[in-house]
């Protein structure tokens, strides 16, 4: 089944992967490129969507991907982040459930959503993680990581860029409406 998907310009030099229609292991992930690397907000569900994103970015750049980002815990986010070939940063509380399953060794989704593509799955331990917050740079930018505490998951973080007045919230906002999903968090 081929996935809808838009690969939008949001600034210069900011783009956003959106797929689909919103079903279930459909997440959105997002690019910052820099004059010397990139750096990736997310990956995801599995490895046809992944090169599909890969295949958006060649089309902007051909520099690195340096750094990629995990917004919060949830496979369809982390999956596929071996194919970035890059430095993963992700909250303490999120390594720590990406450990978990490689331990269990099993994907915990494929007897519960049968009409997912869960080809080419994979959890690889992020390399850097943050309990807090954490600045990285791409040229004189500065990009922010802020952990939210118990949101959506226990590993919630946004990607804030100041200077391009662009945020990523992962899963901690969902749209259309606008609203909260917290599944194993807390909306207090």
């Amino acid at each position: 089944m081929e996935i809808p998907f838009k690969f939008e310009r949001i600034t210069d030099n900011v783009y956003a992967f959106i797929q689909g229609n919103g079903d279930w292991f459909l997440s959105n992930a997002g690019v910052i490129i820099g004059k010397e690397y990139a750096i990736v907000v997310d990956s995801l569900t599995n490895d046809k969507m992944a090169r599909n994103f890969i295949s958006q970015i060649r089309r902007v750049t051909d520099k690195p991907i340096k750094f990629l980002i995990n917004t919060h815990e949830h496979e369809d986010h982390l999956w596929t982040n071996y194919l970035f070939n890059a430095i993963t940063i992700c909250h303490i509380n999120c390594r720590k459930k990406t450990l978990e399953g490689m331990k269990r060794g099993t994907n915990p989704f494929q007897n519960l959503f049968f009409n997912v593509d869960f080809s080419g799955w994979k959890y690889v331990p992020q390399d850097l993680t943050l309990r807090d917050e954490m600045s990285i740079f791409i040229d004189d930018k500065e990009i922010k990581i802020v952990y939210v505490g118990y949101a959506h998951t226990t590993s919630d973080v946004y990607i804030y860029l100041p200077d391009e007045k662009v945020v990523f919230t992962g899963d901690l906002l969902f749209s259309p409406p606008c609203t909260p999903f917290a599944l194993m968090g807390n909306i207090q």
